[in-house]
């Protein structure tokens, strides 16, 4: 998960802030319902409806693959540019392609062998795209669709039977959910002249209270406060409060 977002946040061309909220929003509806629920919506139908093994078909949706390689295309031109944050943009909207199709084509209605085959196919091109950026769960793809490609380049050589293992989630969306609302809930969150600030719960343990607000430019100092603060940071018991005043000295100095 962290690989995933910190890519988002590389600061290409500008400044950009840290939040645990747009982290929840970002890993489930990028990653785990998008990009994670082709996959295994792909390779479950495939294992539950033929067995497991998908051949190609005579007769593919054109159109379909040539939306497929444009976005290849534009994929590997940003990977070239090391345009970073761009490249898994475009890898995000070649799965969301995936569902669409899917969607479009309804298999379960209509079995079309073509389109869960050009679904699987499009699975094994996503495991070889994002593996720069998530090299265990490319690594997990290709492993359940048995292929022995390694790298980008491999995408123009054409499987024409997918024979696969059983399908496991490529990540736990519980899981995640538990984790991320546990550290959600230790930050308040406090409008304060329409600006949030966001207070760690840790520090209502000790006899004061520090708070980061951003979006403020301190025009004038307080010299009083200063002393202030500079009295209290020469009393504080560290042995007790290290581990939560760590993070504010930079506050306080």
């Amino acid at each position: 998960y962290w690989r995933f977002y910190l890519t988002n946040l590389i600061p290409e061309t500008k400044d950009t802030d840290f939040s645990w909220r747009e982290f929840k929003e970002r890993v489930i509806g990028d990653l785990i319902d998008n990009f994670g629920n082709f996959i295994n919506r792909t390779l479950t139908f495939v294992n539950n409806k033929y067995q497991g093994t998908i051949e190609r078909p005579t007769t593919l949706d054109e159109t379909f693959s040539k939306k497929v390689d444009d976005q290849i295309k534009k994929i590997v031109e940003n990977y070239e540019g090391i345009e970073l944050r761009q490249t898994l943009a475009e890898v995000l909207a070649l799965s969301s392609l995936g569902n669409e199709h899917f969607n479009a084509k309804e298999p379960w209605k209509t079995d079309d062998r073509a389109a869960i085959y050009q679904c699987t196919a499009l699975c094994e091109t996503l495991a070889l795209l994002i593996q720069p950026f998530l090299p265990n769960t490319s690594k997990k793809i290709l492993q359940i669709i048995n292929s022995k490609k390694g790298c980008i380049e491999d995408i123009k050589e054409a499987t024409t039977c997918y024979t696969i293992n059983k399908p496991e989630l490529l990540f736990d969306k519980k899981d995640f959910l538990e984790k991320i609302e546990h550290i959600i809930k230790k930050e308040d969150t406090i409008d304060f002249t329409n600006k949030k600030v966001l207070i760690d719960k840790n520090i209502k343990e000790l006899s004061f209270g520090i708070a980061e607000i951003k979006g403020f430019q301190v025009q004038t100092k307080s010299m009083e406060l200063e002393r202030t603060k500079k009295e209290l940071l020469t009393t504080l018991n560290y042995e007790t409060i290290a581990p939560t005043i760590k993070g504010y000295e930079y506050l306080l100095g």
